[in-house]
């Protein structure tokens, strides 16, 4: 069975994954992460988009493997990206299923087709960022503790993981840490004699040297301990968090169509806690709990399909498979749930593809035209729908930055172009690749640069799981400290989303003088209710905005709507 599994998840995870994301789940965010590894690959320093020592992706071990890719292979950095995530999924099926096998023979084949259909492992998969990677870590690392703490000699095996775990997200050390500190009560509590209190504590040892390195090199590279998003998001534990952590929990793992899995992988916990305590199984209960845990107090994440659960839903999935096989002896039951899981999966999929998904199949068209320029942009961009947002504005901003960088130059200006954005993903990437050091970034989340979050004034800005809670309104009231405290200047270009809720943001810019010299409305894709399969309706709404005085040094261009 686990063979013939083994050839067949693959499939499955691509024929879902094309079906419903057209191979493309990609999230602004990931170009955060590309940019750190394509400055690694092209200037040998991780830089941000200004070219400072700032570290704005939280996915250090992403930036570094992506950026020897490119440096060996010449590949660009975005398909790299996709690639890698897609194979690191893959990789983690397999492992997955060895790490079944390992507890209970039977259960590989089931563990490893629950997680090809699993609709948050599917769709990260396809995301270009770090979620199936640190997922193939943490199984590997799982299963190398099983052995070290057994007694055999896996020391440089269990510390490179762990370093490897600890740099793939900056949650990590945290996480491993408290792992490592419950397996001592939960190995005197369950009385599980093949773990070697010696071990233990060498454990414990190894994930303290590794936060300590990674934290001093952090401090000795970027003079910070901690990526720059986690500046800009963390305010510390808080009831508020807590309460974001549950409603996160309700509407991810507590949704009616993921609902079953969950309530099989909590009794699963439950049985290897009270009855079946095998030493893997144990260790993957305490780290699916350690990692449980802080998703919920820290408030979880505000995108799609369960981000924050991707990690350890290869270990849930391992729980499901084991409840399946010891509990349900009458294989009609079995198949019957195994029917049930696997509808659900694919029936959470087409909702999360209809509604919030940034996926596109692939028969859907879009509403690109030539001038677009959409050829330039990569497969995995083209098919996902916040970059087709940012494709009409790049085609705008791109000539809009090059032609005020020149009426500067003609005036013996040499000045950078100042530009602000709340979206700091494949927009400023572009821009930054093109104009280098003459665009400089002001970020309005805080996530790419540290203007606001070094600034004494926004210290009482709320930190929210976007970062800074910040608008226009506020930095047009406070312009004159922020130009006087903060090395802010009023900026030449701003770039943001244009909605409804951030219509007083609008108001404050058109009241300092700003003219809105670019409005993308309508809708990127917008299909008719009888469609298969029908995609809601996509917002273009974008703007480009330029100061009174940027815009008189070009002339006093006109305004260009484009509606979709």
């Amino acid at each position: 069975m686990y063979g013939k599994a083994f050839w067949l998840a693959p499939l499955v995870l691509l024929m879902l994954g094309g079906c419903f994301l057209g191979f493309s789940g990609s999230v602004d965010d990931a170009h955060i992460t590309f940019w750190a590894a394509r400055s690694l690959a092209n200037d040998g320093e991780i830089l941000n988009y200004n070219f400072d020592r700032i570290e704005q992706s939280s996915a250090l071990l992403q930036v570094l493997l992506l950026a020897f890719l490119q440096l060996v292979s010449g590949i660009a950095v975005v398909t790299l990206g996709h690639v890698t995530t897609i194979l690191a999924a893959i990789a983690a099926l397999f492992v997955t299923g060895k790490m079944a096998q390992r507890i209970l023979p039977q259960s590989a084949g089931l563990a490893i087709l629950l997680l090809a259909t699993s609709p948050f492992f599917v769709y990260w998969s396809f995301s270009g960022m770090e979620g199936p990677l640190l997922a193939l870590l943490l199984v590997m690392l799982l299963t190398t503790l099983e052995s070290w703490l057994q007694g055999q000699r896996f020391f440089a095996a269990v510390f490179l993981l762990s370093l490897a775990v600890q740099m793939a997200r900056p949650e990590m050390p945290l996480v491993l840490s408290v792992f490592v500190l419950a397996l001592f009560p939960v190995r005197a509590l369950l009385n599980i004699p093949l773990w070697k209190w010696k071990a233990l504590v060498q454990l414990l040892c190894i994930q303290v040297i590794c936060a300590g390195l990674l934290a001093s090199w952090r401090w000795w590279y970027f003079g910070d301990l901690v990526p720059q998003p986690v500046n800009a998001k963390v305010g510390g534990m808080s009831l508020v968090s807590l309460q974001q952590g549950l409603q996160y929990l309700q509407g991810t793992v507590l949704d009616v169509y993921v609902l079953l899995p969950g309530v099989l992988a909590a009794t699963g916990v439950c049985l290897v806690l009270l009855r079946w305590r095998e030493p893997l199984t144990v260790l993957l209960v305490v780290l699916l709990a350690t990692y449980s845990v802080f998703v919920i107090a820290s408030g979880g994440d505000w995108m799609a399909a369960g981000r924050f659960w991707v990690p350890v839903t290869p270990l849930a999935m391992v729980l499901v498979a084991l409840v399946l096989i010891r509990l349900c002896t009458s294989v009609m039951l079995r198949n019957g749930l195994l029917l049930l899981l696997v509808a659900g999966n694919v029936m959470y999929l087409w909702r999360g593809t209809s509604v919030d998904f940034n996926g596109i199949p692939l028969w859907k068209n879009t509403q690109l035209t030539p001038i677009d320029r959409a050829g330039d942009f990569s497969f995995f961009e083209r098919h996902a729908r916040e970059h087709l947002h940012d494709i009409p504005t790049l085609a705008y901003a791109r000539p809009l930055v090059s032609a005020l960088l020149a009426a500067r130059a003609s005036a013996g200006n040499a000045t950078p172009v100042y530009f602000m954005a709340g979206q700091m993903g494949m927009v400023p990437f572009y821009l930054a690749g093109d104009f280098g050091q003459r665009i400089h970034f002001f970020d309005r989340n805080g996530i790419t640069e540290r203007m606001l979050t070094d600034c004494k004034i926004a210290a009482a800005l709320p930190r929210t799981r976007n970062g800074i809670g910040t608008g226009y309104e506020w930095i047009v009231e406070n312009q004159s400290q922020l130009e006087s405290q903060c090395g802010f200047v009023m900026p030449d270009v701003i770039f943001d989303i244009e909605t409804g809720w951030n219509r007083r943001n609008i108001l404050a810019l058109q009241q300092a003088g700003y003219v809105f010299v670019y409005r993308q409305r309508g809708h990127i894709l917008d299909e008719p209710p009888e469609a298969w399969l029908p995609l809601r309706k996509i917002g273009a709404g974008q703007f480009i905005a330029l100061s009174h005085h940027a815009w008189q040094q070009l002339g006093e261009p006109e305004i260009t709507e484009r509606i979709f």
